[in-house]
């Protein structure tokens, strides 16, 4: 077969003036040859693979643009290499193109539910192929910059995903919204949920993008420091203070301050805070010189400020100033259909950090990750799977390779026979857990609860009475 040369047509395709890089899959062999000679002639660089093991291991090597493959083949299926190339996150940036003479909408389903770009029907008319190839190609671009862009740092991965959750795609929805204001926005949540996360994507979104994020967490600082910290000193002010020193808020100028834990500031401290978000004006610690500042101001907290309010820990005229946007950031347990795409996600970010070789999560092993409940969120889980990236030794991680925690209550609701159970007795039983940890992962909430187990509130209070279950 004669090797097209792109750079000498006119027809040659590529996205933003790159060239398409494709893997073709297909056990017949004058299929690939065909498929091959056909996008060569627009400059697609094509590598081809007779079976999915091949493809498998082309794709360990490179990376691809748009894989092409059929959907049976002997040994493993199209439909199987779509799953294994999910399992080791090939698909994050890769686009999966699925053709087939034996189509079924329960298959189509399936294959779009695992992360296929489309499926198509066999006789497959080449001209249509080459757009659906270019269409997908430019999408895989887009995904692979944003990741270069924005997913370099595994810390930052949450605020750029696309979540199945719709709790979580409904605040990263309020998030969006909020970036395009200046008003200042109060991020409401347990620890770990990855309040700092949201807060970086609401800058990284707004028009003061190309300016300073400036963060400081306020639980860390005694009072004095703080007010040091948030507005500067004077050389000579304190002692230690040997040098005039401007604070986050002068630093911020122009950009977005970020402060954690504001729950924690101490009333002094507050009113002199509330001066400088209702005047935008400032005086350094020790100074009498007024500084005006222009920032745009974020805060988190993981306690409920309306109660702090009530027990005289926190200002009513701050809170207002500080909540302008409420946004509640869900729990890790309130999203556990994003679990397994996280860790396979944090996974591969660990890995690349580490030098090593991508490594795959069994099937085991994610069913623990997802019905643990995360007291620690996002946080709790990105140090698991850290340990076990750091620990692996075969490539894969299974569940033995996960803390005992995680397995100890994960199998508290796996279901034993016991002696002659009638099948009521013993449906009954499973209910009773299957309420307990429903209730567990809500936080013991019976409203919520209710809603994830589809039935009536009132229906699952009987069913609490019934089963004489303790809701906190």
């Amino acid at each position: 077969m004669v090797a097209y040369n792109a750079e000498e047509s006119s027809s040659a395709i590529t996205v933003n003036g790159n060239p398409i890089s494709l893997l073709i899959v297909d056990d017949d062999d004058t299929v690939r040859e065909t498929q091959e000679s056909f996008f060569n002639m627009y400059g697609v660089k094509t590598e081809c693979a007779g079976t999915g093991e091949e493809a498998l291991e082309i794709c360990a090597k490179t990376n691809f643009d748009v894989i092409i493959t059929d959907f049976k083949m002997p040994g493993m299926s199209g439909l199987e290499l779509l799953h294994r190339l999910n399992e080791k996150l090939v698909i994050e940036t890769t686009e999966v193109i699925i053709l087939t003479a034996y189509g079924s909408l329960e298959s189509a389903k399936e294959a779009t539910r695992a992360g296929a770009y489309n499926y198509l029907l066999k006789p497959i008319d080449m001209e249509k192929l080459l757009m659906e190839v270019e269409n997908a190609a430019t999408t895989s671009q887009l995904r692979r910059e944003l990741y270069v862009l924005k997913h370099s740092d595994v810390q930052k991965a949450p605020a750029f995903f696309e979540f199945k959750s719709p709790r979580m795609r409904e605040t990263m929805d309020h998030l969006q919204m909020a970036a395009n204001s200046d008003s200042a926005i109060l991020l409401l949540g347990e620890s770990g949920v990855g309040k700092e996360v949201a807060a970086n994507s609401v800058h990284s979104n707004s028009p003061r993008a190309n300016n300073a994020f400036i963060k400081l967490h306020c639980a860390a600082l005694s009072s004095g420091t703080l007010e040091s910290e948030l507005f500067g000193h004077e050389k000579g002010s304190f002692t230690g203070a040997t040098r005039e020193r401007k604070g986050r808020f002068e630093l911020a100028s122009g950009g977005t301050i970020f402060l954690d834990e504001i729950s924690t500031i101490s009333m002094s401290t507050q009113v002199k805070l509330l001066r400088v978000l209702q005047e935008k004006q400032l005086e350094r610690v020790g100074g009498n010189k007024t500084i005006s500042v222009d920032f745009r101001l974020i805060t988190a907290s993981n306690e409920n400020l309306k109660d702090l309010i009530k027990s005289g820990r926190f200002r009513k005229d701050l809170y207002f100033r500080v909540g302008v946007i409420p946004i509640k950031i869900p729990s890790l347990r309130d999203m556990q259909d994003d679990i397994p795409k996280l860790s396979r996600f944090f996974i591969k970010g660990f890995c690349n950090t580490m030098g090593k070789k991508l490594i795959s999560v069994s099937g085991d092993a994610l069913r623990v990750l997802t019905g643990y409940s995360w007291p620690g969120n996002i946080r709790e889980l990105q140090n698991v799977l850290e340990r076990a990236v750091v620990l692996d030794k075969n490539g894969i991680i299974e569940k033995d390779d996960l803390p005992s925690e995680l397995t100890k209550e994960t199998g508290k609701a796996k279901l034993e026979i016991v002696g002659d159970q009638t099948l009521k007795i013993a449906v009954g039983e499973y209910e009773k857990l299957f309420i307990l940890k429903t209730l567990e992962r809500n936080g013991n909430n019976v409203t919520k609860s209710a809603r994830k187990l589809n039935i009536t509130r009132r229906n699952l209070q009987q069913k609490i009475s019934r089963y004489q279950i303790k809701v906190r």
